[in-house]
C-alpha cells in the first residue's frame, strides 16, 4: 500500500517545498487495519519507532481511514501538526455542504459501525453507541457509511472494480450522494477512474486531501 501511495503523492505539485518520507509499520503490526483491535495493535507497534524520530519531521499524516489512536498518541508527544485522513476528508467535504450530500465508501463491513461512530464524534464531540442510537443523529447531509465488502489489500484488484462501481452507483442513484469519500488508503488512485464514470460526482482521494491539508497547515505555520 505504501508503494501504491508514493507515485500518487509525487504528482501533487504543492508538495515541492517539502521532503516527504514514508513509514510502514514493523513486522509486529498487523498486515491491514480491519477493526479497532488491529488499530490498537498497530499503534503499539509503531509508536516506539516514531517516538524516536519525532524531532526529525515538521508534520505527520496517518494514512489509515479511521479515527486512529496513533493520531492522539503522537499529539501527546509533539506540538507539530498530526493529521489523519479521516478528519482531513470530512473537512474537505464540509466546504460543499449542505447542498452536496456526502458518504464514505469503505472496505470491510466492520468499518460501517466504526466510521459512523467516528462521524458522530466528529460532529457532536461525544461517543455514541450505534446499536442503540438512531443514525438520524448524523447531519442531514451525511449518508451513513457504506462498505464495499472487499478486504483492504484487495481494493486495487481490477477484478473488484465492478463491485466498487455498483456500491458507488447505489450511493449516487439511490441515496442522492454528490461527494464520495474513498474511505481507505487502498482506494487511493481510483478517484479519476470513478469520475470518468459518474459525471458530476466528487470523488475524494483521502490520502491526497490529507497531504494537501497537512502542507497547508505547515505553510501557515511558516507565516
Amino acid at each position: 500500500m505504501t508503494d501504491n501511495l508514493k507515485p500518487l503523492v509525487k504528482e501533487l505539485s504543492f508538495t515541492s517545498l517539502y521532503k516527504i518520507e514514508y513509514y510502514t509499520g514493523p513486522a509486529s503490526s498487523p498486515p491491514e487495519i480491519s477493526d479497532l483491535e488491529t488499530s490498537l495493535i498497530s499503534t503499539n507497534s509503531c509508536l516506539p519507532e516514531l517516538e524516536s524520530q519525532i524531532d526529525e519531521y515538521d508534520g505527520f499524516l496517518i494514512a489509515c481511514y479511521s479515527d486512529h489512536p496513533l493520531i492522539y498518541k503522537l499529539r501527546e508527544l509533539t506540538s507539530k501538526p498530526v493529521l489523519g485522513i479521516f478528519a482531513a476528508s470530512i473537512m474537505y467535504a464540509l466546504a460543499y455542504t449542505p447542498t452536496h450530500k456526502f458518504a464514505i465508501l469503505t472496505s470491510n463491513n466492520e468499518w460501517e459501525k466504526l466510521l459512523n461512530e467516528s462521524l458522530h464524534k466528529f460532529f457532536y464531540g461525544k461517543e455514541f453507541n450505534s446499536d442503540n442510537d438512531n443514525m438520524a443523529l448524523l447531519p442531514s447531509f451525511v449518508e451513513p457509511t457504506l462498505a464495499s465488502n472487499i478486504n483492504v489489500l484487495e481494493l486495487k484488484d481490477p477484478e473488484k472494480f465492478e463491485e466498487l462501481q455498483n456500491k458507488v452507483s447505489y450511493l449516487v442513484n439511490e441515496k442522492g450522494v454528490k461527494i464520495i469519500l474513498l474511505g481507505c488508503a487502498g482506494l487511493s488512485g481510483l478517484d479519476k477512474k470513478f469520475c470518468n464514470i459518474f459525471e458530476g460526482v466528487i470523488f475524494v482521494d483521502t490520502v491526497k486531501i490529507g497531504v494537501g491539508l497537512l502542507v497547508s497547515l505547515l505553510n501557515l505555520n511558516m507565516i
